[in-house]
């Protein structure tokens, strides 16, 4: 497990080495397109209630139609927004996936996936893979809340000793720890999703069913290597590491990615990628 995490991380470093800057810009400009695109639309509908132009339109029409209208127009806004976003989003990772094949991840790339076919797609995409989170999540934090709940109850009513009470307080933290990882673990399988997606034309579906096949064995290996970036996180007080280290991060994730889908198999894809150079897709998946 050591032995490949370091492997990775080394790759990693190789494959930054001149690229930094234009890794970090192109992370930086999809934060801004992604959360300026949010904050504009937000403001705008804000701008929008509170305008003179609405009050107008309220006092002239029916409420209920002007109401109905707004709703529908920025409800369309918002998911065309949410659309985009995920496009943007998408395309950054593509981006670090074609650096970690080695390709040389241009600027160009972060729009790929900006048409209307592959920004619904890429929504689908994220979509589903939230709700699985949230459901996985749900899951690993039912035994913690009961467990939780126990304790504030025997707290209050039970009238236990000071030494009990923080015996179980650390039991209950110990819990919710390893339910965290647990949850990481599980999630881990879905990483690949999105390589699936960049480089074949399949369903969000199917390539959430190669992700999890193929990346099953290398789930603990994947939340070690996250874990190792805390001492990094943790120097991003200081803005400067910023420009090492979001793209250092970024890259070890997806080279992580794309090592522990070719383990299985390297087999020649029939598809072609112009900008990665490595096809295994496991087409046999």
């Amino acid at each position: 497990m050591i032995f490949i995490n370091s492997a990775v991380r080394l790759k990693a470093k190789a494959l930054l080495s001149g690229n930094t800057i234009r890794l970090f810009f192109i992370s930086i400009l999809s934060l801004v397109l992604r959360w300026g695109y949010l904050f504009v639309n937000v403001t705008g509908l804000l701008r929008f209630i509170g305008s003179e132009l609405f009050s107008t339109l309220l006092a002239s029409y029916n409420n209920a139609l002007i109401y109905t209208l707004t709703a529908l127009i920025y409800s369309l806004s918002f998911y065309l927004m949410i659309s985009t976003v995920s496009a943007i989003r998408m395309g950054e990772r593509f981006v670090y996936y074609t650096r970690a094949e080695g390709g040389k991840g241009c600027l160009r790339l972060l729009f790929t996936f900006m048409s209307i076919k592959k920004a619904f797609r890429a929504l689908r995409l994220y979509l589903s893979l939230n709700g699985l989170k949230l459901l996985w999540f749900i899951y690993f934090m039912l035994p913690p809340l009961l467990c939780g709940g126990c304790i504030t109850y025997l707290y209050v009513f039970g009238r236990l000793s000071l030494t009990v009470i923080t015996t179980l307080a650390t039991g209950e933290a110990l819990l919710f720890a390893i339910s965290i990882v647990m949850w990481r673990v599980t999630t881990l399988r879905y990483d690949a999703t999105v390589y699936y997606l960049c480089l074949q034309d399949i369903s969000v579906r199917k390539a959430i069913k190669k992700s999890t096949l193929y990346t099953d064995g290398a789930l603990s290996e994947g939340v070690v290597l996250e874990y190792s970036f805390f001492g990094w996180i943790l120097s991003c007080i200081f803005i400067v590491p910023l420009v090492y280290c979001i793209p250092y991060i970024k890259l070890c994730k997806t080279t992580f990615v794309t090592e522990a889908v070719s383990r299985r198999t390297f087999v020649k894809s029939a598809y072609a990628v112009n900008f990665l150079s490595r096809k295994h897709i496991n087409e046999g998946g």
